[in-house]
């Protein structure tokens, strides 16, 4: 038996402030610490910050400093993808390779109300999923077979296997799985610098025993290949 799963998956870790726009404050005393700050794609501030994976050669620190020494000058600096310009008369990022521009902000901002990892941003659920039951670990939904769902899981599965071997389609409904594909997908743009990655789907083949444990728990890949190790193309990428 295939147990075909389109989603089976989880945002990775963000840097961002706490800090809202009531809080920002054109006054600069010596006892202020100054946080700068970009608006992030998801919508939230994000804290400049040196990045080993994308190499970014500038930390907050490093902008104040060259807006303390010119408030209307520009400060440059280099990911290993991008160069960027900020602008702090216009108060804005611009890639200089793209032209794309971001709002920054320069806000007040301590250590202790500061959270480096966004562990609490809520992470919406795929839309398409039906009658979601959040007291149980997961949720098997039977497809039906005139659905776009269903037939873009069996064409796919039909291009390496004989597609009248499906018995059925369930989609696995595991909030926890699916919040770890969405984190460790945000993980791996960030990782590579890009705005997206390549997703495929790809088919699994196991014994009955152990379907609950990967619906609950994932893949485990110490034991892949026991399994339908002859079928399929590219099963292990």
């Amino acid at each position: 038996m295939w147990e075909a799963n389109p989603e089976m998956f989880h945002k990775a870790e963000e840097f961002l402030s706490k800090t809202t726009d009531s809080e920002v404050d054109e006054m600069d005393t010596s006892d202020t610490q100054w946080g700068w700050f970009y608006l992030a794609e998801c919508g939230k501030w994000h804290m400049f910050q040196p990045d080993t994976n994308i190499q970014c050669s500038v930390s907050s620190e490093d902008i104040e400093k060259s807006f303390k020494t010119n408030p209307c000058g520009s400060i440059s600096f280099t990911t290993s993808k991008f160069s960027y310009k900020i602008d702090f008369a216009e108060m804005k990022q611009m890639n200089l390779t793209t032209g794309k521009q971001r709002l920054i902000k320069r806000a007040p901002f301590s250590i202790s109300a500061f959270s480096y990892i966004c562990e609490n941003e809520a992470i919406p659920m795929p839309p398409h999923w039906e009658n979601v039951n959040t007291d149980v670990p997961y949720q098997l939904i039977p497809l039906h077979n005139q659905t776009h769902e269903y037939n873009e899981v069996a064409s796919l599965f039909g291009k390496t296997m004989d597609r009248n071997r499906i018995k059925r389609i369930q989609r696995i409904q595991n909030l926890d799985l699916w919040e770890f594909f969405c984190r460790k997908k945000a993980q791996l743009k960030k990782k590579s610098g890009v705005p997206q990655i390549n997703e495929q789907m790809l088919f699994h083949g196991t014994s009955s025993e152990f379907v609950e444990a990967i619906c609950i728990h994932n893949f485990d890949w110490r034991i892949n290949g026991i399994h339908g190790a002859l079928f399929g193309k590219e099963k292990d990428r």
